[in-house]
This record gives C-alpha cells, sequence and structure tokens, in this order.
C-alpha cells in the first residue's frame, strides 16, 4: 500500500472511530452539527463554488519560474480544474479533511484570501462527489459526509476524463448530481468568468476556459512598473487588452479595531485601481482580491480584505474593520490622486467623472474624497501649471472667447486673477457646480464687454475681423453694448 493510500484509508478509519467512540461523544455531536450548518448554508448561489476554485488556487504554492494557472474544463457530466501548483503535501490532506480548518492559516498576514474553512465545501451545491488528483493522492468526497475521504483506486480512475489523473498538476473534478438541473446555467456561468478576476490576484496570472474542446478565452497578466509608486496592470485575452494602474499602501490597524475573523492581523494593503482611458469595458464593483457584486458606478476600482457577507456578493457596512478600511482608502486616494496626471495631464480628472456613487453607503466615502481634494491644485491652466478651482475660469466657447479675453484683468470680488483653463483640459460638469467654478458663459462674455468697453475697443482696433466675429457669435444683442463702447 503507498503511502498516499494509507493516510487516505487512516483518515477515513479515524473519522470511523471518532462517531463510535463514546469518549468523543460532545465533540462528535459538534461536528454533526457543523455538518448540518454546511448542508443548510450551502452559498444561495449554486455557482458560488466557481470563485471559491479561483480562491484556492490563489492561496495555492508554486515553484520558481512557474506561470499560476487555473484551467476550466467543461465537460458533459462535470466540471474539471487543473492548477499547476507544487500538490498536496499531508498537512493539506488532513486540512481538507476538517470542518474551519486551513493548512494556510500562517499566510493570513500575506494577504491569504480564505477564511471561513469551509470554501471548498460549497462544490457539494453541484457535486455529490467532488474527487481531487494531486501528487499521487487520489480521492473523493460524499454529499453528506463532507470530511470523509474515499480513496481511488487505480482501477477506477479510467471513468474519469483523462485530463483527472495527469501528474504535472492538483486536479479537482465535480462531476454533477444526479439529476442535476442546472447544468447549463453552471457551464455558462463558468464560460462567462470575466479577465478581471486576476486584476488583483498576486499569484494567479493565467486562466484558461475549456468548453466542449474548444478554446473559450486565456487571459494573462503582466505587470511592470511606471510613475511614481504606481504600477500598470495588463490583462491580455482574445486579442483584447485591458490596463489599469494600481497604487498599494500597507495600513497599520488601529487597537481599538478588534475583528473575529482577522485575529493577529496587524496591518493591511488598501489597493486603488484606475483603468486604461483606452479600456473596453467599464468595471465598478468593489474587490475583496476577487470582485463582489456590490458595484458603486465610479471610474476607478477600490480592493482590499473586506469583510463580506457569506456569499461574498456584498461587504458588510456596518463591520467596524471595514469602516476602518474604506476610511484609510479616502486618505489614500487624495494623497495619490494627483499623480495620475502622468496618465494624461488633460484628461485626469474623468476619474472624478460622478458626482455620486450609486451605492449611498460608499457615497459618502466618495464625497470625502471630492471634499478633501477641493483644495488641491487639480486644474491645468492656460499657462501650463496646476491651480486651485478658486483660481480658474473655465471659457464656455473657448475658440471664439479666448481671442477677446486672453489679457483681460478678470479678478474676484478680492481682486484676486484669475486664469483660464486650458483648452483641451477635461473639467467634470458636477464638480464645476459644487465646487462654484466660474464659467464665462455668453452672457456673463457680454457684461464683461460692458465692463471692459477700451479693453475690447482696443481689440478691434488692432484686428478687425474681431468685430465681425463679435457680430456673428452675438448677434442682435451687440445694439445694446456698442454703445458703450468709445
Amino acid at each position: 500500500m503507498s503511502n498516499e493510500k494509507q493516510l487516505i484509508d487512516t483518515i477515513k478509519q479515524d473519522a470511523i472511530d471518532f462517531k463510535n467512540d463514546e469518549k468523543y461523544k460532545e465533540r462528535y455531536e459538534e461536528y454533526e452539527n457543523m455538518k448540518q450548518t454546511l448542508s443548510d448554508n450551502l452559498y444561495s448561489k449554486n455557482t458560488h463554488f466557481i470563485y471559491e476554485l479561483i480562491q484556492n488556487a490563489e492561496d495555492n504554492n508554486y515553484h520558481e519560474n512557474v506561470e499560476p494557472t487555473l484551467k476550466f474544463i467543461i465537460t458533459k457530466n462535470g466540471i474539471l480544474t487543473q492548477n499547476n501548483e507544487i500538490g498536496f503535501n499531508e498537512a493539506n490532506i488532513k486540512s481538507i479533511c476538517k470542518f474551519s480548518t486551513s493548512s494556510k492559516k500562517g499566510q493570513k498576514e500575506l494577504g491569504y484570501i480564505g477564511e471561513k474553512g469551509l470554501g471548498f465545501k460549497s462544490v457539494f451545491s453541484i457535486s455529490d462527489k467532488p474527487s481531487i488528483y494531486s501528487n499521487k493522492y487520489h480521492f473523493f468526497f460524499k454529499e453528506g459526509e463532507y470530511t470523509i475521504p474515499h480513496w481511488i483506486e487505480n482501477q477506477a480512475l479510467e471513468f474519469y476524463p483523462k485530463e483527472f489523473h495527469q501528474d504535472n498538476s492538483t486536479n479537482i473534478y465535480l462531476q454533477f448530481k444526479k439529476d442535476f438541473l442546472y447544468k447549463d446555467d453552471i457551464q455558462k456561468k463558468i464560460e462567462d468568468i470575466e479577465p478581471i478576476v486576476l486584476l488583483f490576484l498576486t499569484k494567479l496570472s493565467n486562466l484558461q476556459i475549456f468548453s466542449n474542446n474548444k478554446y473559450l478565452i486565456n487571459v494573462t497578466k503582466e505587470q511592470y512598473q511606471t510613475f511614481a509608486n504606481f504600477h500598470k496592470t495588463t490583462l491580455k485575452y482574445n486579442n483584447t487588452e485591458d490596463s489599469y494602474y494600481i497604487v498599494k499602501k500597507v495600513v497599520k490597524k488601529p487597537d481599538y479595531i478588534i475583528e473575529g475573523k482577522r485575529e493577529n492581523i496587524l496591518k493591511r494593503e488598501v489597493i486603488l485601481a484606475f483603468p486604461s482611458f483606452a479600456n473596453t469595458k467599464n468595471e465598478d464593483r468593489i474587490f475583496s482580491f476577487l470582485p463582489t457584486e456590490m458595484k458603486t458606478d465610479l471610474p476607478f476600482l477600490i480592493q482590499s480584505d473586506f469583510i463580506l457577507i457569506g456569499n461574498r456578493e456584498n461587504i458588510i457596512e456596518d463591520n467596524r474593520w471595514n469602516i476602518w478600511l474604506l476610511d484609510e482608502l479616502v486618505d489614500f486616494f487624495t494623497e495619490e490622486f494627483q499623480h495620475l496626471k502622468e496618465v494624461d495631464k488633460y484628461q485626469y480628472l474623468k476619474y472624478l467623472d460622478k458626482q455620486k456613487s450609486t451605492h449611498d453607503f460608499l457615497d459618502k466615502y466618495y464625497q470625502h474624497i471630492l471634499e478633501k481634494l477641493k483644495n488641491e491644485k487639480l486644474f491645468l491652466s492656460i499657462n501650463g501649471d496646476f491651480v486651485v478651482s478658486s483660481s480658474i475660469c473655465i471659457l464656455q466657447d473657448y475658440d471664439f472667447m479666448y481671442e477677446f479675453l486672453d489679457d483681460i484683468n478678470y479678478t474676484n470680488a478680492e481682486g484676486q486673477r484669475y486664469t483660464f483653463v486650458d483648452k483641451n483640459f477635461y473639467v467634470p460638469k458636477h464638480l464645476i457646480k459644487s465646487w462654484s467654478m466660474i464659467v464665462i458663459d455668453k452672457n456673463e462674455f457680454l457684461r464683461i464687454m460692458s465692463e471692459f468697453p477700451e479693453h475690447f475697443a482696443n481689440k478691434f482696433k488692432k484686428v478687425h475681423l474681431l468685430f465681425e466675429k463679435l457680430l456673428d457669435y452675438i448677434g442682435e444683442e451687440i445694439s445694446k453694448h456698442l454703445i458703450k463702447l468709445p
């Protein structure tokens, strides 16, 4: 008997002895309660296991010079995954054969995603016989038992897909339950896995999906340093490239934050990602390593180790840990935002091109960001420098008005001279209103002309065609103002 089979058989026998031994009665009843809890609370969405498998691949360990890769292979009778990790060892086997434990607990300080210890068990939502082949271990679990492994004999391997018993990867086969009604839904959900799932993962850099022996998608992730503390991450798939400018910060947990699911965690990363303006898709979900279903409707992405509700769809809004991370993200955003001028100094304010988030809970944090940025030098002036919003004015019809107003002494009530915003600089409309920026529209232009008649008269003397332009622009209203020109 091989050492691998002996370990599986020993764990199985120990489970039987545990059940029948009177001195373990209390622990066994606790075990049975956990089984019932799992049975009652398998994720409401039977597609959730997909994210759990991606999460497991991210949390695995890999040899050097290997591109960490996860493959989904959709077959007629089930789902097969292949992951080129180092593979199962004895500790991994013992861990997966228990509830609420993980052999990767020591990685939490590094940003280990898993937290419940029940994640893998979500595969029972679609399969009553999940099977694993890794490092000469080949075994399966039964629904209802959940943690008792059963060895797969060599002769039985021929009944599995041929990819299941390949030795260079960890392979998981989820044979659909008999009379399972949602095969098509599961297959479509896997086929629709989005490339964005790789964006904030630190290890997994290649995701492949096959269906009916056809290659559906092959996503690769590339990263390199760009400017300041930012790096650029590019997701390549199906002749498409989507890029994001990403910046990270490690924040120290305050002593008053106590979170049972993050025991002994003293620091965490907060991450911001700003999509390239050339991207083909807009993404606005909150990420906790993988995307949640919580949409922000904002033109940037936020990622941190948020505490999520059980189905990973949303972050818990009244959780102090989450509130701390969001507060840190507000401060971090305002610290780093001006560096985005390096992306495109004319267009970078498009990253503020939303008046509010459609999610009320998140909107208060976005409004804090806008308030903190209000007095920063964000606006590109005609002189080429960046100035605060209170120092600029915007020409509604730049090509016409600038010829008249380029050298006018246009000041505010305190005598401070305004500078014109650069012709090509993008200013979000909602900021013009909320930050009370000055806009010279047609009516204001006529008022200025009345206030500075000598200035305009001198303009007309120097360039006669300006008078014709003026007539074309303001039409019959000119009669009200011409009499005031010297």
